[in-house]
């Protein structure tokens, strides 16, 4: 039987990336199973069937007596890929997927046991997220350097971060699949979702910010712009993450900042194209930011928004040859008057090089390179 089996440290409920690529490669039929192994929860159903070939196994691991600390959580994360690896042990000839540099042991582990092909499918520069503490990113330089050789194919979400797989480590099986939506409706159609549902005027703007409330995000300083500019400017924070409650705290302050829980992935773009302006001001906290490519910058160019950016390298260069975007400084002052200054006209001026965007930037195309990614791994 050919598995092709995701493994992910996370819950799967708002991870896209994976919901896409497993859609899409279900769809190749090339396998007879496509698995994604998640963490679970003691409310999350243990098996979720997605179509006829594809489901998402939510490992669950019990709080083993223990009270919360960091032993308990290492416990249970070490518990978790036990389990994982007990179940597809036996089988031969797996395709593995690991999507984050937590369970890149484990994923080579399986492959080593089961004689399978390992694809290093990363979200970021693994080795570069901003929250490690230097003996932890110490440890994953370490094991990413020795089994980086080890892989068959190694899937990055930007240009620049192939550059650097590339330039450390000599890698040529690598290819970039960045992490472009799939349109699920007509762009140009009206949404008035946010409008309605925070009694915003019709003459005024609305500007998004999509994703993690986490820090590097410019969070905190977005709330102090919008405590700051003309009342007729409004935010909305849509996700989530442990920031929330002071985004909470001041909507009861401000009545043009708003909070709303973050949406299923298939009701995203509704959601975005009814505002007017993305926000997409991450700050430079570490190299796989400032080499980023976000999938929030797509969500918004393909739901006709024009963005706020951080003048990052490939970020910059999107906004640049599309011509949709404002870049920003991470001054408060300063995006206070950038915010100020666009008005209904500059946003419809910069929404009509919007138009025909999805037929460049679309998943279909990144899609496509991912099957020949799989074609060539099956062949081998």
């Amino acid at each position: 039987m050919a598995i092709n089996i995701h493994i992910t440290p996370s819950e799967i409920k708002n991870a896209s990336r994976i919901l896409k690529e497993t859609k899409s490669i279900s769809s190749y039929n090339l396998f007879d199973q496509v698995v994604i192994a998640a963490k679970g929860g003691l409310d999350i159903e243990e098996e979720q069937i997605l179509n006829h070939n594809r489901y998402i196994w939510n490992v669950t691991v019990s709080n083993l007596g223990l009270k919360a600390s960091g032993l308990r959580m290492y416990l249970k994360g070490f518990i978790w890929m036990i389990k994982i690896f007990w179940r597809f042990k036996g089988y031969t000839g797996l395709v593995i997927n690991c999507h984050h540099i937590e369970v890149l042991l484990l994923c080579w582990l399986l492959k080593w046991s089961t004689n399978g092909k390992l694809i290093y499918d990363t979200h970021e520069l693994e080795t570069e997220r901003h929250y490690y503490g230097p003996l932890k990113r110490s440890f994953y330089k370490i094991l990413e350097r020795i089994l980086i050789k080890k892989i068959d194919f190694t899937i990055v979400v930007s240009p620049l971060i192939e550059n650097w797989y590339v330039k450390t480590y000599n890698v040529q099986k690598i290819a970039t699949v960045r992490n472009i939506p799939e349109v699920v409706d007509d762009r140009r159609s009206k949404s008035n979702v946010l409008r309605e549902e925070f009694k915003i005027p019709v003459d005024h703007i609305i500007f998004i910010y999509q994703g993690g409330f986490i820090s590097g995000r410019f969070i905190e300083e977005l709330l102090q712009v919008f405590n700051q500019v003309e009342a007729t400017k409004h935010i909305v924070f849509m996700g989530y993450g442990y920031l929330v409650n002071e985004i909470i705290e001041r909507c009861g302050y401000n009545s043009n900042i708003h909070y709303k829980a973050a949406v299923p992935p298939e009701e995203v773009e509704v959601v975005t194209r009814s505002a007017d302006v993305g926000m997409c001001m991450i700050e430079n906290v570490s190299l796989s930011y400032y080499y980023s490519a976000p999938n929030k910058l797509f969500e918004y160019l393909l739901s006709g928004l024009p963005v706020i950016h951080s003048d990052f390298p490939y970020i910059s260069q999107i906004a640049n040859d599309y011509d949709c975007g404002w870049k920003a400084s991470f001054s408060v002052d300063k995006l206070v008057g950038l915010v100020n200054s666009i008005d209904k006209n500059s946003i419809l001026k910069k929404k009509k090089k919007l138009n025909n965007i999805h037929k460049c930037l679309n998943w279909e195309n990144e899609a496509q390179k991912m099957n020949s990614i799989y074609q060539g791994i099956m062949d081998n």
